[in-house]
Formats: C-alpha cells, structure tokens, sequence
C-alpha cells in the first residue's frame, strides 16, 4: 500500500508537469530547437528550421535588404550609401527567442491547439526593425555633415584708441542631425522592401556664438585693477611670465552663462606658449618653474572682476601672503589644483581687456553700466589671526668673518577674511563676507660667516 502511495505521488506530479510545464527560458534557448511549423518572420519561412538554421536565413535577408540605396541631400548635394552602411538593424535574437516557443509553452492541450492552429494557416512574426544610433550618427556627421556643413564666423572686437571695433558676424549651415535621423526613420518604415530611399537633409541655419549686435552693447567700464609687478628689483623671466599671461587673457569675450577657466585662458605653461623660468612658491618654498610669477596677473583679474561684481565660481589664495595685494585679495594659479573660474551672470556680454607697460599690469572689464551712479562697493579684508615672522640666524664657518648672506623673505602666518561692502548715499546696505584664508609662514635666513 505504502508503494503505491508513493508511485500515485509520482504520478500526479508527473502529470501536473505534462499539463503545466514551466515557461521556457529564451536564455537556455538550444540552436538545435525546431521551430513549429507554419512560422513566418519578416515574410520568410522560418518553421521546421533550427533556431540556427533559422537565424542564417534571416542574416541573409538582412544583408540583401541592407543592400538597398539611400540618397540623402545637403541641399543639392547628395550623398550615397545604403542601408547597411547607416546601420540598419533587425533583432534576429528576440524575434527568434519569441518563434521558438510556440507550441513549446504552457500545457500540453495549449501546444497542441498552437500546433493545430498553424496547420491550419501560418503565423506572421515581424522582427523589430532599427538603425543602429552609433553607426548612423557616425555616418551623418562624417559623410553629410564635415563635407559640406558652413561653420558660422563669429563677430570679433577689439579695443583701439579708447574705443571698440566689432566686425559683423557670419552665419553658417548645418545638418540638424536628430531630425535628419528621424526622417530616415520614417521613411524606410514607409518604404517597400528594396526600395531605394530618397532624404532631404534637415539643413538649418547656424548662428556664430558672438553677435555683432550682442558686442556693440559692450561700451562701459564696470571694473578694473592693477598690481605693481617689476619694481627694479623684480626677475626678469618672472616680469615676462606675466605680460605673457596678460598677454593670452586679453580680448577675452564672455556671453551670458559664459563661464571660463582663467588657467585654460593663459594656455599651458612652455617655452612654445612664451613662458620662461621663474619664482613660483610651492608647500612655502620658492621655486624655479616654467611660468613662475603669472598668479600676479590671475589676482589683478581677479580684483578687477571683484569690482565689476561677476560671478566667481573658483579661487583659491596662496599657501604663503604675497606681496603685491593685501591678504584675502590673491588668487593663486596652480596647474590641477588651483584656479581662478568665474562666470559672466550678467544679461549682456563683456570684454576683458589686459595689458602691461612694464611695471604694471591692469585688468579692466568692461560691458553695460547698470549700477546707480550712488551705489558703491568696496571690498576690504581682515586679518582674524597672526604670528610674526622672524629671521633665523645661522653661522657658517666656511663663510669669511664677517661676511653676512639673506636668503628667503619674512611672511607672517595669517587667517584673514575678505568683506564685500556696498553703500548708496554713503549709507552702509550691505556687508557680505566672500571667503576666509589662511597663510603659512616664512622666515629669512641670515648666515653669519665665522671663518
């Protein structure tokens, strides 16, 4: 009795499998599977085929129809290829995975009627049919768009004699790739096997970023400043590092939303872009390095932008004070670790203008005036901490009595903060604290010679 429970067991689970068998997986799909007959994709016959004999015969199909033309013009100008070569795609694998289960899934008396169901007549599957994205938007943009698209020509200015020249701006033409993209789309989908397909290009009209009418607003002074950088005593290379960083900067326009990197605009520090050795400090000590001294240009920039009240994004102060501006008031330039970013957030553009006359370099900004002639700001710092510097004595007997050698400079450590103060009518309205520093020491060091 006990064994023919068990084999009843069996039997019944048998039987539940046979009439409700688990879904097939498309994943453990073997290439050896017969797909039911009667089975249709894309108009060729795939039943009684194997899952690989039946992806051959798709390939192939595949391929003829990728053989089709297409014309597609740049106005006038047409350029040729075919269907395969803007990527046209079918999914083979996903119709195939669907093909394969018919009349393989649910029960038994479903596969049959499936089964019966297509004696009787034949089932249409339609692969998904598409371009594949990379290949066609390589294709646009390198066989229609580089040959003939016509790059538009930016108006320029210039300041001459105290007073602006702007040229006029050209505009350009080119492929609107997205629409162009859709219109190949549609009409292949509308299109009959093997039919040649004819495109008009989406050619639109390319507007240069700067406009001659958006620079001649450009006429006001908002901000400037200036920093003393060859006093008599300054390193020649170092002064030359500077007007060459002034150099790169000057003319610079910025649109609305515009923003910039001030190190981008200096271009890299070699000998190609003009830069020579000079002073540079790094973790507290000076240093000989391609571009040393072209802070002094990025931090008279950055004073003159204060002024013109523009949006800074980016800035950071140096590791020790400097000279050449009060503390809180420097902005360092450092190649991937310090620069001066900043943004054009006004409604209208603005020129930067730089320039040196051999002893002082000068950033002005200039654009549209918009601030009441009895609102003024000014920008003070305060020092929050400091630690005198002194000088270190040594004595050196390889030195002659007497003889005495400096090296190095005194710099207090400092922590400051810079105020950003607007009055109108000389009545304080506004106190704002933009950021806060701290400066490492530096100390001098006479040797004494005791030889």
């Amino acid at each position: 009795m006990k064994y023919f429970k068990i084999n009843f067991r069996c039997f019944l689970l048998l039987l539940l499998l046979l009439l409700f068998p688990a879904p097939a997986n498309a994943e453990t799909l073997e290439e050896d599977r017969v797909i039911a007959e009667c089975v249709f994709v894309n108009q060729i016959s795939v039943g009684g085929k194997t899952v690989a004999k039946a992806r051959e015969a798709l390939e192939e199909s595949l391929e003829e129809a990728g053989k089709a033309a297409v014309t597609i013009y740049w106005e006038q100008t047409p350029v040729t290829a075919t269907l395969g070569e803007l990527g046209l795609v079918w999914a083979i694998d996903e119709v195939l995975e669907k093909a394969a289960t018919i009349g393989y899934t649910g029960s038994l008396i479903q596969q049959y009627k499936e089964r019966q169901d297509l004696r009787n007549g034949h089932l249409q599957l339609y692969a998904r049919e598409y371009f594949e994205e990379e290949t066609l938007a390589f294709f646009l943009k390198e066989q229609v768009a580089a040959p003939n698209d016509i790059a538009p020509k930016d108006a320029t200015i210039t300041r001459e004699n105290g007073g602006f020249t702007v040229t006029q701006h050209e505009n350009g033409k080119e492929v609107n790739q997205e629409k162009t993209k859709q219109q190949i789309t549609d009409a292949y989908a509308n299109a009959a096997v093997g039919e040649a397909l004819i495109i008009q290009a989406a050619v639109e009209v390319a507007e240069p970023m700067y406009l001659t009418e958006s620079l001649q607003q450009i006429q006001d002074l908002i901000g400037s400043s200036y920093t003393v950088y060859d006093d008599g005593k300054a390193s020649p290379t170092r002064s030359v590092n500077v007007e060459v960083a002034t150099k790169h900067i000057n003319g610079k326009v910025l649109n609305p939303g515009e923003t910039v990197s001030t190190s981008k605009l200096m271009l890299e520090r070699t000998e190609k872009n003009g830069y020579q050795m000079g002073t540079q400090f790094v973790n507290n000590q000076s240093e000989d390095a391609i571009g040393g001294g072209i802070c002094q240009a990025s931090t008279t920039l950055y004073n003159a932008l204060l002024k013109a009240e523009i949006q800074i994004d980016d800035r950071s102060n140096h590791s020790v004070m400097v000279t050449y501006v009060d503390p809180s008031k420097d902005a360092a330039i450092a190649d991937g670790s310090k620069d001066l970013v900043f943004t054009n957030d006004k409604e209208f553009p603005i020129y930067i203008e730089g320039y040196t006359d051999g002893t002082k370099v000068y950033f002005l900004v200039y654009g549209i005036e918009t601030r009441p002639e009895n609102r003024k700001v000014t920008f003070e710092y305060e020092v929050t901490y400091r630690v005198k510097s002194e000088s270190i004595t040594k004595k050196d007997s390889s030195l002659p009595t007497g003889e005495v050698k400096y090296s190095g400079r005194n710099s207090d450590e400092v922590d400051s903060l810079l105020l950003k103060i607007v009055t109108i009518d000389g009545v304080e309205v506004e106190r704002t604290e933009l950021h806060k520093d701290h400066y490492e020491p530096t100390y001098e060091t006479v040797t004494i010679g005791t030889g």
